[in-house]
């Protein structure tokens, strides 16, 4: 990726990827892993000073699904609805 991102960082190595100094967010990071929304593409790859690195080019119905999925497995709480 070529475009220059502004990173927003949480303590714990997570943050935000953002443009248009700081107004609108268009991804997510933790530690080297970065996904960022960029024209209704999905860029997920390495987490770089100026984008992410090594960039696997997908969709974000697709990316959704994935991360649901990824959640479903590795932790279901995070799904559950609130029980009245």
């Amino acid at each position: 990726m070529g475009k220059v991102i502004d990173f927003l960082q949480e303590e714990d190595g997570s943050g935000y990827l953002t443009k248009d100094n700081c107004k609108t967010i268009h991804g997510v990071y933790v530690n080297n892993v970065a996904a960022m929304v960029d024209n209704g593409n999905v860029y997920l790859g390495t987490k770089a000073d100026d984008g992410i690195d090594d960039a696997l080019l997908t969709n974000k119905e697709d990316m959704d699904r994935f991360c649901i999925m990824w959640l479903g497995i590795n932790n279901p709480d995070v799904l559950k609805e609130d029980e009245e």
